[in-house]
């Protein structure tokens, strides 16, 4: 008998090559030899795992039944040795091993040569090697991701964020990189390159930005999701954003101090894309005070070839009724979507990072929509609605005119 690693990991178990286990035969037996069960199928085993099962062997003869050899060819199947003589009537138990070393399906045949009628019991064989592959989070580690310290800014920040501390476990592994965003503020249009450790995004609307990141290791293994929120919180007592819908629609965002009018470039009593590059100066009592901190300023201007928005700041108003306006100023010529567009305002009051309310209306070429009124009375800001839509005329030149 040759001994093998397989035969050495179960002893007393042979390769399946043949063994000579009697060399004697017993002259005139009729023992007669069974197995339970008849024939083995191992089914699906690991490689480098082993499976063993068991075989009953019963002599259903009337004398003893003597087991001259085993006979197979060589292979993943190895077995116990088994008894040399079994009594009749009596049973005898053995192992069968099948270790595989290979994938796939793999039969043989154990032949058990007796000396009793008949002299052969044949046990065929079956089994198939498969090559599992490891687990993340059972036999493999997952790797952590750290998303970074919350952060506060102002809108039209550039937020820095950055996922260097995430690690393989063990530490000292690449890792791939996927930042999202999980939730972003109404209106917005942010977006981020997801793909690297420091990714950046402007914070284009006031409100809450929650990020997640999430790290791959060079296994494959993904990481539970990290996440970190971007508080948006206004820089005036007043926030107005404006946003529509319709690329290339121009709409514009105006902003009216106590007794102005609409499209004054003379006196500058509205602010809108007219003085965007040089914010007006506004006083008590519509007088020009030289403070800077109580004008308004229009921080974000589009003509609906970008963000679709437009925002206005109001760091400290003085006393009065300021109104709140959008203009659908044109739908620029050569351009397929010249339809109506809707529009929403949302006011934001006290620094607040919700708004305070909500219009939305579907406007259409040269409508002014006089939205709300903002009433400032010493630390108290609130609104008032107004909601009313009326023709005007392009004040300020035709459409395709417009260059800022």
């Amino acid at each position: 008998m040759t001994s093998t690693p397989l035969a050495r990991r179960l002893l007393p178990v042979l390769l399946l090559c043949g063994c000579n286990c009697g060399e004697e035969r017993l002259a005139g037996a009729h023992g007669r030899l069974l197995a339970d069960p008849s024939n083995i199928d191992f089914g699906a085993v690991t490689l480098g795992d082993q499976a063993v099962r068991h075989v009953v062997l019963t002599n259903a003869g009337t004398s003893p039944v003597a087991i001259v050899r085993v006979e197979s060819a060589p292979g993943a199947f190895g077995f116990a040795q088994p008894p040399e003589t079994i009594a009749a009537g009596a049973s005898a138990e053995f192992a069968v091993v099948f270790a595989p070393e290979a994938e796939g399906a793999v039969q043989n045949t154990l032949t058990l040569r007796t000396d009793g009628d008949p002299d052969a019991l044949d046990l065929p064989l079956a089994g198939a090697g498969v090559k599992v592959e490891p687990v993340c989070g059972v036999d493999l580690r997952v790797p952590a991701a750290l998303a970074g310290a919350d952060q506060t800014v102002e809108p039209l920040a550039m937020v820095r964020l950055d996922g260097s501390g995430s690690h393989t476990n063990p530490p000292g592994g690449t890792l791939k990189y996927d930042w999202r965003f999980v939730s972003r503020p109404a209106g917005s249009g942010a977006t981020l390159n997801g793909a690297v450790a420091r990714p950046t995004f402007v914070a284009d609307a006031a409100g809450v930005f929650t990020v997640g990141l999430a790290v791959v290791d060079p296994n494959g293994c993904r990481s539970a999701e990290s996440t970190v929120n971007v508080n948006v919180v206004p820089r005036g007592a007043v926030h107005l954003q404006l946003t529509w819908t319709v690329k290339h629609a121009d709409v514009d965002l105006h902003y009216r101090e106590p007794g102005g009018s609409w499209f004054d470039e003379i006196r500058q009593t509205d602010l809108f894309y007219s003085n965007f590059e040089e914010n007006p100066d506004w006083g008590p009592g519509g007088r020009p005070d030289g403070n800077r901190r109580n004008d308004p300023t229009l921080d974000l201007d589009d003509l609906g070839e970008s963000n679709l928005m437009e925002n206005i700041n109001h760091d400290a108003p003085f006393d009065g009724t300021f109104r709140v306006g959008v203009n659908y100023y044109c739908a620029h010529r050569n351009r397929s979507d010249q339809g109506p567009a809707v529009a929403t305002l949302r006011i934001f009051l006290n620094h607040a990072t919700t708004p305070a309310h909500e219009f939305t209306r579907q406007l259409t070429q040269r409508d002014m929509w006089e939205v709300a009124d903002i009433v400032v009375s010493g630390p108290q800001i609130t609104w008032r609605e107004i909601n009313s839509v009326q023709k005007t005329r392009n004040e300020l030149g035709g459409c395709d005119d417009r260059t800022n």
